[in-house]
């Protein structure tokens, strides 16, 4: 996620952006649409739900981590909390209008080869105790 320095540079990098996203949802909103191309409304429009689901899903887990995954029903026996089904739902739907958009594949680049960044030049250190 690009770092802000101040509230007017968050404005300008996620203009353009559905606001009523999360600000982490409307970076990656912004940055997927950049990079895979995305300007036709109709792909915004998969785009736009997947980020609502991405953020349902992220409530739910909150409320799970207060919560825990089980809780007293109103007779005081162990249920599943209603929440784990809410966050599976909503990955899923995230998970789906991705696929829809095909995001699950590369995104385009300017030229042919390998992507730019550090494979092959990272150290490893193969110290083993055994």
């Amino acid at each position: 996620m690009p770092t802000v320095t101040n509230i007017e540079d968050a404005r300008e990098q996620l203009e353009g952006t559905p606001e009523h996203l999360s600000l982490p949802a409307r970076y990656l909103w912004k940055t997927i649409r950049d990079d895979y191309d995305l300007g036709d409304e109709a792909a915004q429009a998969i785009l736009t739900a997947a980020f609502e689901a991405w953020d349902r899903a992220k409530r739910a887990r909150e409320r799970l981590k207060e919560d825990g995954e089980y809780i007293n029903d109103r007779f005081g026996q162990v249920v599943v909390h209603p929440a784990v089904k809410v966050e599976r739902e909503a990955r899923n739907q995230f998970l789906s209008a991705i696929k829809q958009l095909g995001l699950d594949i590369e995104p385009l680049r300017s030229g042919p080869g390998r992507p730019p960044g550090h494979l092959g030049t990272q150290e490893f250190n193969f110290d083993l105790d055994l």
